[in-house]
């Protein structure tokens, strides 16, 4: 069974008290991530089986953009191999109702964890401090949300 990360980038790929914050490589058409935290994720994704679902403000660009900002950062590997978004904020306003939507529409079988700045109504959410991004101690929390000890 796979594990899937709903990953919103705001605050958590870019913490937004980084240098990354409103960083743009006009080269490769993407926003830089944190180094750090992004390898932080890669580890988790290999450790965890995980496969990353975008569900951010980003996407208002579509998912051709969010292919670009992952490839760019190193995370086009762990990104679901055909819906790497959730059609957040553009099909929905609300990030909850966009992950419901995509788990309704996915027949595969697997964990889901979210991590996010925004505090979110789930058990499943993992509520990131948006001037750190995503620490070791989220990840902690995202793998026993995942059924990890």
């Amino acid at each position: 069974m796979d594990n899937i990360v709903f990953l919103d980038v705001d605050g958590t790929m870019i913490p937004n008290n980084s240098e990354f914050m409103q960083c743009f490589n006009h080269e490769a058409g993407s926003y830089v991530y944190c180094p750090l935290i992004t390898q932080r994720l890669i580890q988790f994704c290999k450790d965890y089986n995980c496969q990353i679902v975008y569900n951010s403000s980003h996407c208002d660009q579509g998912p051709f953009n969010m292919m670009k900002q992952a490839t760019h950062n190193g995370l086009k590997n762990f990104l679901h191999p055909t819906h790497w978004t959730t059609g957040y904020p553009i099909a929905y306003e609300n990030r909850l109702d966009a992950v419901y939507a995509w788990i309704g529409h996915n027949t595969d079988k697997f964990n889901f964890v979210i991590l996010d700045d925004w505090k979110l109504k789930d058990r499943r959410a993992v509520k990131l401090d948006p001037m750190v991004g995503i620490t070791d101690r989220d990840l902690i929390k995202a793998a026993k949300i995942l059924g990890f000890k």
